[in-house]
């Protein structure tokens, strides 16, 4: 028995949601320091370390079987978040237009309301034991939906 089991399983929410990041791989064995650690930790964001991790705690959460539905998303670059560089927070937006859909960047607001959107439809549905991971395609979908 966990802490974190004991506190989801005493509060009765029905849906959870997960902010990971993209790459997250719940199915990842424990990353070796690549070559570049020196000069780029393991641990930083998108950094295999940090992807290991993210994948553990969405694992985690799947075990604690507490909820009715679960969503995990999963964002590329936020932007409107202290935690993001400077110099990237103003670059990634002009990439976004040439890089995959699953790597574009999103500002953390828009973020946030996604997530009380799309928390407020599996309540409403009941969706009843999923998971669902939101990532790429099916997160800028969600995105499109808001104001709507």
């Amino acid at each position: 028995v966990t802490i974190p089991s004991v506190m989801c399983s005493a509060l009765p929410a029905k849906h959870v949601s997960l902010l990971t990041a993209v790459g997250t791989d719940r199915d990842a064995s424990k990353p070796k320091s690549g070559m570049f650690s020196a000069i780029l930790p393991d641990s930083r964001a998108a950094g295999p370390f940090y992807n290991f991790v993210k994948g553990v705690a969405e694992k985690n959460l799947c075990e604690l079987g507490h909820y009715e539905s679960r969503s995990f998303f999963r964002p590329a670059t936020l932007i409107g978040t202290p935690h993001t560089p400077t110099s990237f927070a103003w670059l990634a937006p002009k990439l976004d237009c040439i890089v995959p859909e699953k790597f574009q960047s999103i500002h953390i607001q828009t973020l946030a309301e996604a997530m009380v959107l799309d928390a407020s439809e599996c309540i409403e549905k009941g969706a009843g034991s999923s998971d669902k991971i939101l990532e790429g395609a099916p997160l800028r979908q969600l995105y499109s939906r808001l104001g709507s």
